[in-house]
């Protein structure tokens, strides 16, 4: 299940790792751990028509700075 993350206040929540994760990604979830974030008011259900960057949750790899000149 695909779900926007519109809220981060701690690297993990209710066992999901958000380690990773920035305010505004599209997470694939289980749908276990995305009613979750859901519930606890972290995440939106994502919406079909949106375009944006989708993470795979466990497989996202870390953060590295833009090359310069692109």
């Amino acid at each position: 299940m695909k779900v926007r993350l519109t809220k981060k206040l701690a690297d993990a929540i209710d066992g999901v790792n958000l380690g990773t994760s920035r305010v505004g990604d599209v997470l694939e979830l289980s749908e276990l751990e995305a009613r979750l974030l859901i519930a606890e008011d972290w995440a939106t259900p994502r919406e079909r028509r949106e375009q944006s960057r989708v993470v795979e949750h466990d497989r996202r790899s870390a953060w590295s700075p833009p090359l310069e000149g692109c």
